[in-house]
């Protein structure tokens, strides 16, 4: 199980699908999946080190037994080390997933319409070239996520965009993007769409 979670964690980081209480994940930000791959991978490693002992504390030479049957001496082993081990990675596995599903859980759901950018409420300059969003009040929260990035998906598409300006008239959830942003969603001729999701990054 932890194996095969490693592999979608680091091989599928924006689409990984996994059933926790039988809700299934959302998309979920590239650079957050690599952080908890990251993470898990060092675990794991951690967990193999274990195994074979190699940060364990210096312990007394093992008991060698001869049996009774072959002259071959018999080492002793502790299975309870494996047991921690098996627990420990399965631990571990369900940390990256409960991760996962908090992270999409609190993903916002709004509309989505574009700007002619300029001077941003957060002091930069940018243009319509730019893949930039300015928030709501809401989310903006007065500038506590200037130039942090969000992942924003509709139908099927997908854009990542840099938050260095408000949108006063935008309600809780909506976006506004810049030009750029907003035609890797859909046609600007469309003005604005609905059930768009995104999340902090």
């Amino acid at each position: 199980m932890s194996y095969i979670v490693g592999m979608l964690v680091w091989k599928r980081p924006r689409n990984v699908v996994a059933l926790i209480g039988g809700v299934p994940l959302k998309s979920y930000p590239q650079r957050r999946m690599r952080r908890l791959s990251q993470l898990y991978q060092r675990v794991i490693t951690l967990c193999r080190g274990i195994k074979d002992g190699k940060d364990d504390p210096p312990a007394p030479s093992p008991q060698l037994h001869n049996n009774a049957n072959s002259s071959t001496p018999v080492r002793d082993f502790s299975p309870h080390r494996l047991v921690i081990v098996i627990m420990f990675r399965n631990i571990v596995t369900a940390i990256v997933l409960a991760s996962a599903y908090i992270g999409s859980a609190v993903a916002f759901t709004g509309d989505a319409t574009f700007f002619d950018p300029g001077l941003g409420a957060c002091g930069a300059i940018n243009n319509a070239n730019d893949f930039i969003v300015a928030l709501s009040p809401s989310e903006y929260a007065g500038g506590a996520h200037c130039f942090q990035r969000i992942f924003v998906t509709y139908q099927g598409r997908s854009v990542d965009a840099t938050v260095v300006d408000l949108c006063p008239g935008c309600g809780p959830g909506s976006i506004d993007l810049s030009p750029a942003a907003f035609s890797q969603l859909a046609s600007l001729d469309v003005g604005r769409i609905h059930g768009v999701n995104w999340n902090f990054e």
